[in-house]
């Protein structure tokens, strides 16, 4: 009987053990610094340290920036680590994004935990930035505890050329003339060659 008990005593020692260790284990987040240009979509990576055994199963946190320069449109948990729960309830307004994330088992693992897609203004001017700001950040009820880490967003010259997203395609066409349709991904100026033998190379 003594020694049942002792057994017993000892494996409520490191049960108890185990539950301080997870109490007392901070989980970084981070965001990297990010830069596109006026009028450009970016997405913001909310990236976390290992929640392996953390028994983390509610996220939720406050992040602000400049409205002047960035629209948040949306957030997903897409081919992230909180993706087994789902999209995240999520609240924008000018400034500020409120996101909140649940599910039925634990997370594991490090990475990205959801991905913010912003619009930057097109009146934005080239060395113009915001600070990206947690202002708030909390796993299930406060334990883990959470190392924040803001960083900044910074607008930069367009350097990546435009997109075609559809055609060339042929919209009318007569003996003196042709119209050809190209969509971009943003505004452009296209050049076109054209004729099969004397004009062939000069631009439209």
């Amino acid at each position: 009987m003594k020694k049942n008990r002792f057994t017993i005593l000892i494996l409520l020692s490191v049960l108890l053990i185990h539950s301080s260790e997870a109490q007392t284990q901070n989980v970084n987040v981070t965001i990297p610094n990010i830069s596109t240009s006026a009028g450009k979509n970016v997405i913001l990576d909310i990236q976390v340290s290992d929640l392996t055994g953390l028994q983390v199963y509610s996220a939720d946190f406050t992040l602000a920036f400049d409205s002047n320069l960035l629209q948040a449109l949306d957030v997903t948990s897409s081919g992230t680590v909180s993706a087994p729960w789902g999209n995240p309830t999520v609240n924008i307004s000018p400034g500020q994004v409120v996101v909140s994330l649940a599910g039925v088992d634990p997370l594991a693992g490090s990475g990205n935990l959801v991905r913010i897609r912003f619009h930057v203004s097109d009146n934005a001017s080239n060395g113009d930035s915001s600070d990206l700001l947690f202002l708030n950040f909390k796993f299930n009820d406060g334990t883990p505890q959470a190392t924040t880490q803001n960083e900044t967003f910074t607008v930069t010259g367009d350097l990546d050329p435009p997109q075609i997203t559809s055609g060339p395609t042929v919209v009318e066409r007569n003996y003196f003339d042709v119209k050809i349709k190209i969509d971009t991904d943003e505004p452009s100026a296209v050049m076109m060659l054209y004729g099969e033998t004397t004009f062939y190379g000069q631009g439209v």
